[in-house]
């Protein structure tokens, strides 16, 4: 079982915005840690890869980590949404250029029933755009495979 559930992604002019939720049932969380659960930050990478992979339809390897920030933790509970906002860009030879920030909604069960633009609409009176933790920074290279 996955440790995150993809709950909706969208297109953006420059790449695409998708919210995960933990899954709470996810045997990862009784290894890592037993009585302390977090989200590895591998399931990050993992996450990122799979949405990339979706996003163009087709299969991608891992090409380069140019760079890989890990912020601060996420712990797996009831009314966390974790939010991947991705720039990126396929070239001719595709490659796939990807900048990725990866921050969380800290709030309760409401954000369930909340689709993406609702969770990350932006208050034009403060500039917030509901997220209110980054959990991690990503500069990746992907190479997309030939069907």
């Amino acid at each position: 079982m996955k440790p995150l559930i993809l709950k909706e992604t969208v297109t953006t002019n420059a790449g695409f915005r998708a919210v995960m939720m933990p899954n709470l049932e996810s045997d990862i969380y009784k290894a890592h840690f037993p009585g302390n659960p977090v989200l590895p930050g591998a399931c990050l990478v993992q996450a990122l890869h799979d949405l990339v992979e979706q996003h163009y339809g087709r299969k991608c390897r891992i090409s380069e980590m140019k760079s890989v920030k890990f912020l601060s933790v996420i712990v797996p509970k009831t009314g966390i949404a974790v939010v991947f906002d991705v720039q990126c860009c396929m070239d001719s030879d595709n490659a796939i250029s990807v900048k990725a920030t990866i921050g969380g909604i800290v709030g309760n069960e409401q954000h369930q029933s909340k689709t993406v633009s609702e969770l990350c609409i932006k208050d034009n009176a403060t500039g917030s755009s509901g997220i209110n933790s980054v959990y991690a920074k990503m500069s990746l290279l992907f190479t997309a495979l030939h069907p």
